[in-house]
């Protein structure tokens, strides 16, 4: 039992313990020290002001966006011109063959009338006003429906279980 109290004290000081800092090896601390060197001496002769400045330091050239924003305006106003352009031509006549350019179109003649063509407009306004009319015929008692004639001649013309003639 000795063992188990032992066991169960260092498993105690184990987890109470807080665990070791990673060590960095000798390579990689050599370039943290030569990395932070450098850097502390140029910042204090060139400070730098901003992502363009550091891309001119290391030999690149920043990207323009203001000049890439003209261009694109630019191809813009050319296409959405030729498109202007395009919608001012006049449509092309459509095409017909010679030997029915004199005829003339069977469609224009039938629609040339528009006095047979019903219309939507609202100038043919209708007289009747027919809700009116329909509450109307709603508060009138439902029609009676005819009573049923009796039959006429109530004598039977033959006995019963007797087949007619």
């Amino acid at each position: 039992m000795p063992m188990a109290g032992a066991a169960v004290a260092a498993a105690a000081a184990a987890v109470a313990a807080p665990p070791p800092p990673p060590t960095r090896n000798s390579e990689a601390r050599r370039i943290a020290v030569r990395q932070m060197a450098g850097t502390a001496v140029a910042m204090l002769l060139k400070p730098s002001r901003g992502v363009r400045d550091d891309i001119t330091w290391a030999g690149g050239k920043p990207k323009d966006h203001r000049k890439e924003n003209r261009m694109k305006l630019k191809e813009l106003e050319k296409a959405n011109q030729a498109k202007k352009e395009e919608l001012q031509k006049p449509a092309p006549p459509p095409f017909k063959l010679k030997q029915f350019e004199a005829v003339p179109a069977k469609l224009q003649t039938r629609r040339s009338n528009s006095d047979s063509r019903p219309s939507t407009v609202s100038s043919n306004k209708s007289s009747k006003n027919f809700i009116n009319i329909n509450a109307a015929q709603a508060r009138r008692p439902p029609p009676t429906p005819p009573s049923p004639e009796p039959p006429k001649g109530g004598e039977r013309t033959t006995r019963k279980g007797e087949i007619p003639k």
